[in-house]
């Protein structure tokens, strides 16, 4: 007897096998239950956009986004592998009938119909309303890195790209003059002069002015980011449009920053976007428009972290309904709530008008030059005014604009009026004779946000923002490795995140629907 094991069934044996698509697949499958869910759609819209009387008959919309959305949660995003899936794998199979649908075709399809993906897109988010998976109490928002289609060392400076157009623009003149010397020479030796000798381009010449095309979008793009007042010195040569932004793993490449907004406790996206040069912090009021005009209400709270406590975002949120709670910028508001210590800094005191006592004054904080620190000076939101460890104001004198971390940011200047005759003066001015504190961000709306979420109530509250908006990127990234976008340009780059915000959401409505008959088929047994 062979030791190792023999076959159940031998390869030329007739057997009996299940006669439809339907067979093999089991009642309880995933794919049985997105394409309910996709059946709860009208289509007209999409099939509108089809002619109807030309060429062979087209597939039917539902079944190309099913392909595309059901290959998205199984982690299927190449045209080519979806493809093979549909002709190999049973799951495909019976979502898309048996047809076997082209990579070329998907790809298409994969960039159409903006208007209609988005009407998808509410559509699923009002099916959530009616189940009760979407309610609005609590919205939270975040972003994420995704590496654009262009690798990181294909990044030029405005000098390199425009020494590399020069290189070209000499190099076309002598193609050109080549390619019409030895189409005038065949012409007067097979046909007669020609008027218009250069009728056709070689390969080469051909991808050589592509190359020049790209590269001057390239220019174009990087000089209007440096005229908007971006501090960006370099541009992707393949996509123009992506950011030039840092890695976590260090150094700079191309990126997008998809940002969503994750209701809670179901973490479905209730709207989504990719704002491109733009800071991520730009895209909060943008994304609450969409859910008021989707589910007909704004959020009654909204969770952000410091990246988009700006002073626009905070002065636009005070004239919303929607109770916001923002990290203030530069703090992580995240963890335990802290016990309370005592106040150990000699600047600290009841009343803040009042001087530090002289015997205080060597424990009070310092550079390491020796001069008083600006943590020695209390800050006051009532006046907006800073006192020094003597008790004189130092009211806000003025703003100036400035760069900061591809955004302008203004910085509040406050300077003493008094400091004649103080005691610590060559301690805290110096040389300067007056001393002036800068500040960022320092307001009366920052104070008031900064206070409301370090209260213990706001602890608790800003607390679920870590669990309701970082596992939706934990999903499409970890689980779906949707790390870096297959398209190019913003438009096509937020036409695939809206695709696979879709199939996200598809994903939390199929596990909500399984749930439920789980739960209905206990109490009926």
């Amino acid at each position: 007897m062979s030791y190792w094991a023999q076959a159940e069934i031998d390869r030329d044996q007739i057997v009996l096998i299940q006669t439809t698509l339907s067979d093999r697949i089991p009642e309880d499958h995933a794919v049985r239950l997105f394409w309910e869910l996709l059946g709860t759609y009208d289509w007209r819209s999409w099939e509108a956009q089809y002619c109807g009387c030309l060429g062979q008959p087209a597939i039917h919309p539902r079944i190309m986004a099913g392909a595309l959305l059901y290959g998205l949660t199984q982690g299927i995003r190449s045209s080519r592998k979806l493809e093979w899936a549909c002709t190999h794998a049973v799951d495909f199979l019976w979502l898309a009938g048996g047809r076997s649908i082209d990579h070329s075709t998907l790809c298409e399809f994969r960039t159409r119909f903006r208007r209609e993906r988005k009407d998808l897109f509410r559509h699923l988010g009002r099916l959530a309303q009616a189940m009760g998976v979407v309610r609005l109490n609590c919205v939270a928002l975040d972003g994420s890195r995704a590496q654009a289609c262009s690798s990181r060392y294909a990044t030029r400076t405005a000098e390199a790209v425009e020494a590399e157009l020069a290189r070209l623009d000499q190099r076309l003149e002598a193609m050109l003059a080549e390619a019409e010397a030895v189409d005038r020479q065949e012409t007067q030796s097979l046909f007669g002069e020609d008027p218009a000798p250069l009728t056709r381009l070689s390969k080469e010449l051909a991808s050589t002015q592509a190359r020049q095309r790209r590269l001057q979008q390239a220019l174009a793009q990087l000089q209007q980011r440096q005229a908007a007042g971006s501090q960006q010195t370099k541009v992707a040569v393949s996509d123009p449009e992506a950011p030039i932004l840092p890695n976590k793993t260090g150094g700079f490449a191309p990126n997008y920053t998809p940002v969503i907004a994750a209701d809670a406790p179901s973490r479905y996206l209730v709207a989504e976007t990719v704002p491109g040069d733009t800071a991520e912090a730009a895209a909060l009021l943008p994304l609450l428009e969409p859910t008021q005009a989707t589910f007909g209400a704004l959020p009654a709270q909204v969770l952000a972290d410091s990246g988009f406590s700006t002073p626009e975002n905070l002065a636009a949120l005070e004239q919303q309904p929607t109770d916001a709670y923002l990290a203030p910028s530069g703090e992580r508001v995240e963890g335990e709530m802290p016990t309370p210590t005592v106040r150990t800094s000699a600047a600290q005191r009841e009343d803040v008008r009042q001087p530090v006592a002289a015997a205080q004054w060597p424990a009070l904080p310092r550079t390491p030059s020796g001069r008083l620190a600006k943590a020695a000076f209390i800050y006051e939101v009532e006046t907006d005014t800073y006192w020094c460890p003597v008790g004189r104001a130092l009211p806000f004198h003025h703003a100036q604009t400035e760069p900061r971390r591809r955004r302008k940011v203004v910085r509040r200047f406050y300077r003493c009026v008094s400091c004649a005759g103080c005691p610590l003066r060559a301690e805290c001015a110096g040389g300067m004779g007056t001393r002036t504190l800068r500040s960022l961000g320092r307001d009366p709306r920052r104070e008031r946000m900064a206070a409301k979420v370090h209260s213990p109530a706001g602890r608790a509250i800003y607390r679920r923002r870590k669990a309701t908006a970082e596992p939706p990127f934990a999903v499409i990234k970890g689980l779906w490795n949707v790390r870096q976008f297959l398209l190019r340009g913003l438009e096509k780059v937020r036409t695939e995140w809206s695709w696979i915000s879709t199939a996200y959401n598809l994903r939390i409505l199929m596990q909500w629907v399984r749930r439920q008959r789980q739960r209905i088929t206990l109490a009926l047994a």
